[in-house]
């Protein structure tokens, strides 16, 4: 699956749990502004884990910052297991 695609796909899991039309899954807002809690967020992973898009979650719950939408699938792009 290529950047692009892996993406969109993200952001529509993100709209799909936030319960918003993929349009408002803006990359500048934060998973706040959506509604998505940390149990909320462990279900986007299994979602993208259920598309067979193995994610290391240590890596995306390893601190406190307040992710932006772009941001966050930046860090999961970057913690795909290979």
């Amino acid at each position: 699956m290529d950047k692009v695609t892996l993406k969109e796909q993200i952001k529509k899991i993100v709209a799909e749990e936030a319960e918003v039309p993929v349009e408002e899954v803006k990359d500048e807002l934060t998973m706040e502004d959506l509604g998505i809690d940390s149990l909320s967020m462990s279900s986007v992973l299994a979602n993208l884990d259920d598309l067979g898009i193995e994610v290391d979650t240590e890596k995306i719950f390893d601190s406190s910052e307040k992710y932006t939408i772009g941001s966050l699938i930046e860090k999961i792009m970057d913690s795909i297991i290979e």
